[in-house]
């Protein structure tokens, strides 16, 4: 089940130690500005906690749920900011709810 679809259901969604949670996020993170040519710009398991859960954040919102297909669905609409406003609010109370560190 997708972070979304957990926070409507109110279902579980399973946790990951933050050491594997830190380690994909720094590969998201390096691997999505690799891919924009942007080389100046490079994480690493080592950098700073507050980095690494910014970074973490923005892996779970994008890599392991639905929200860059419910982000596709809303370019060219009326509306689209605060569509995307509400989508990303949604997402960011789900992740809180599986990592209140973050």
């Amino acid at each position: 089940m997708t972070f979304l679809g957990a926070a409507r259901h109110g279902a579980q969604v399973s946790r990951q130690p933050f050491e594997v949670l830190f380690k994909r996020a720094v590969r998201h993170y390096n691997d999505y500005h690799g891919m924009r040519g942007d080389f100046d710009k490079h994480a690493s398991v080592h950098d700073s906690p507050e980095f690494l859960a910014h970074i973490a954040q923005n892996y779970l919102r994008h890599e392991p749920t639905d929200y860059e297909e419910h982000l596709y669905r809303l370019f060219g609409k009326v509306g689209t900011e605060q569509a995307y406003q509400r989508l990303r609010h949604r997402m960011d109370k789900a992740i809180s709810k599986v990592c209140p560190a973050l």
